[in-house]
């Protein structure tokens, strides 16, 4: 149980929980790295010239240690934004971690390194538990930011939705979250839209139409701001 008073959460609906997805080079790390006073855990080490401050994990169990760090007088008086490079990549590394297991209990089966069915629904079941703890115990102190990659378009007008894992997750993930964005480029630039329509998935809880979100450094989360705020 949690006991907040007023100034608590009405702060706390100040602080954005975002899911953005997008083909690599789309922009997502960028639109990232535009929120203000970024630190990211890095799981793709992918964030090029984007210079924010960030960690690194070797384990998936490594996380109980950073979100202890990510709650101290620190990280909260010096940062504004967590961001998460990306989902996919946390569950390769829990994934990593099961088959690693798997190995030292000497499982059973054809490869060592084969994951069945019931590891795999564990694995989803275990990454929706740690989001909700991420967003339980940061959301207080920062904007959420977890990135994703998209589904590859199979034909030309598929909707584009975000690649993860199973049912579980994409199901689930986005209603934990205030918006969940597709991140584009058209004719060179970038682009981002933040409502479900035959173009894309995506969720907002500002009533924001259909008009894509340009994504301009250093000028993204602001343009981003001003489309919710405008609503």
């Amino acid at each position: 149980m949690k006991i907040q008073s007023p100034d608590q959460y009405v702060n706390q609906t100040d602080h954005l929980k975002c899911l953005f997805y997008g083909q690599t080079g789309s922009g997502k790390t960028t639109l990232l790295s535009d929120f203000p006073n970024p630190f990211v855990v890095d799981l793709e080490y992918g964030l090029g010239k984007n210079k924010p401050y960030r960690a690194t994990l070797d384990n998936y169990s490594d996380f109980e240690q950073l979100l202890k760090l990510l709650q101290t007088q620190d990280f909260t008086e010096n940062f504004d934004t967590i961001g998460f490079d990306s989902l996919n990549e946390l569950v390769e590394l829990h994934i990593r971690d099961v088959i690693l297991d798997k190995e030292k209990i000497k499982a059973n089966r054809l490869y060592e390194d084969q994951l069945t069915q019931n590891d795999y629904g564990k694995i989803a079941r275990d990454i929706n538990r740690l989001v909700r703890r991420i967003i339980s115990e940061l959301s207080l102190f920062y904007h959420l930011v977890f990135l994703c990659a998209e589904q590859n378009l199979t034909y030309q007008d598929q909707q584009r939705n975000m690649s993860l894992t199973g049912r579980v997750l994409p199901e689930t993930l986005p209603r934990l979250m205030d918006i969940v964005g597709c991140v584009f480029t058209k004719g060179g630039e970038h682009f981002l839209t933040i409502n479900n329509s035959s173009f894309a998935v995506g969720k907002n809880r500002y009533g924001v139409d259909a008009n894509p979100i340009p994504l301009k450094r250093p000028n993204s989360y602001q343009n981003l701001i001003n489309k919710i705020s405008e609503e």
